[in-house]
């Protein structure tokens, strides 16, 4: 009875290589196409769901360490 309806429920936990962050844009927006005729989204909302799916994927980048002289 449980279902997914938020790209990002499905992206980021049960997709193995949402969880790994190896899903390209590409991948995410396929998913998104799939979703919003499964469930009838309109072009707004599915760029909604998109935007926020994108954001989460990002991560703050590390900055590489400093070699001592």
């Amino acid at each position: 009875h449980e279902m997914a309806v938020q790209l990002g429920d499905v992206v980021m936990r049960r997709l193995v290589a949402g969880q790994t962050g190896e899903l390209k844009p590409a991948h995410i927006t396929a998913i998104a196409d799939y979703m919003g005729t499964r469930f009838g989204w309109s072009e707004v909302e599915k760029k909604r769901q998109i935007k926020q799916t994108q954001k989460a994927f990002k991560l703050p980048r590390l900055t590489p360490a400093r070699k001592q002289s």
